[in-house]
């Protein structure tokens, strides 16, 4: 089920050609040993940087493709939780693949004056 067809030409990945990949990609999920997605686009010979768009395509693989990031990152937060993986690394995926941030809240009378600089709480102010 390659990307590539006879004569290294590029596979078309039609609706049924999609929506094997997605059945592959929910039974990859649940092999123990599976963790990074880019390892099932190493596997099935497609390019990564593509991945999310061509899984876009039909709304099974999409549905698949989504499961499948949320099925990495709650293995991700669970590794770093339980000490499976390291935790440097754990954090470093999450906050440069998985969107996390890392916020520091700025409470009393300084978090109140920084705030109505940048506009959080001018309608506090007003009369």
């Amino acid at each position: 089920m390659g990307g590539k067809g006879s004569g290294g030409a590029s596979k078309k990945y039609t609706p049924e050609v999609l929506s094997a990949l997605a059945d592959e990609l929910d039974l990859w999920c649940e092999r123990k040993s599976s963790l990074w997605l880019k390892d099932f686009c190493r596997e099935f010979d497609l390019c990564s940087r593509g991945f999310e768009e061509l899984f876009s395509r039909t709304e099974k693989s999409r549905r698949a493709y989504e499961r499948a990031k949320d099925w990495q990152e709650s293995k991700l937060i669970k590794g770093g939780l339980f000490k499976k993986f390291d935790s440097g690394m754990t954090r470093f995926v999450l906050t440069n693949c998985c969107g996390y941030t890392e916020k520091t809240k700025i409470e009393g009378e300084l978090g109140f004056l920084l705030g109505s600089v940048d506009g959080e709480t001018k309608d506090l102010t007003k009369k």
